[in-house]
């Protein structure tokens, strides 16, 4: 939970009212996070800006990151930010997962309610695009890689052909290839 904009002495009364076994919040009390029993979270980094936890269930296969961010509209402070964030980056060994209105430090006019763009977030929102499109462009060739082989097993399957058998080979070598590339870009 972001922004709760409740009061500290409120936070075992939300806790209690969402049915959480346990919660913990960041020092300026701008960033909850809350779970159950059988979750271990560890507080990593506490920084004015961003709450860094780590999150460990033995129900997941492996551990993973969350790092929330509580940003400032100054580019001074935003600076501080991708500074830190940098410094997270430098020490992941697991999945990780941020969040924020990000659209909020990249765009002047969401704060200002003027439709500006700010040359200090351009570099970010410029970021943001690109990995929004390689996203895309991963996720359509891992979909297209899949439709190819189902369609070689079904060709297959209809006609035991060597032509088809070394045609469903190929559709699964280029498949394992798409998930390969598709597993690395979240590393």
């Amino acid at each position: 939970m972001l922004e709760p904009f409740v009061l500290r002495k409120n936070f075992d009364f939300i806790q209690q009212f969402l049915s959480f076994d346990v919660g913990l919040q960041n020092e300026l009390d701008k960033i909850w996070y809350f779970w159950n029993l059988g979750t271990t979270v560890t507080s990593i980094v506490d920084h004015s800006h961003f709450f860094h936890i780590k999150v460990e269930d033995p129900r997941l296969a492996r551990l993973f990151f969350i790092t929330s961010v509580y940003a400032s509209c100054s580019s001074a402070e935003r600076r501080d930010l991708w500074a830190g964030l940098h410094q997270i980056s430098l020490s992941m060994d697991g999945p990780w997962l941020g969040g924020r209105d990000f659209k909020v430090i990249a765009h002047n006019g969401k704060r200002t309610s003027r439709n500006t763009r700010d040359s200090d977030t351009s570099n970010f929102a410029y970021m943001m695009m690109d990995l929004a499109s390689q996203m895309q462009g991963i996720l359509e060739r891992v979909r297209d890689a899949e439709y190819r082989v189902d369609e070689a097993e079904l060709d297959h399957e209809r006609d035991h052909y060597p032509s088809h058998r070394d045609i469903l080979h190929q559709a699964q070598a280029v498949l394992y290839r798409t998930l390969f590339i598709y597993e690395n870009f979240w590393k």
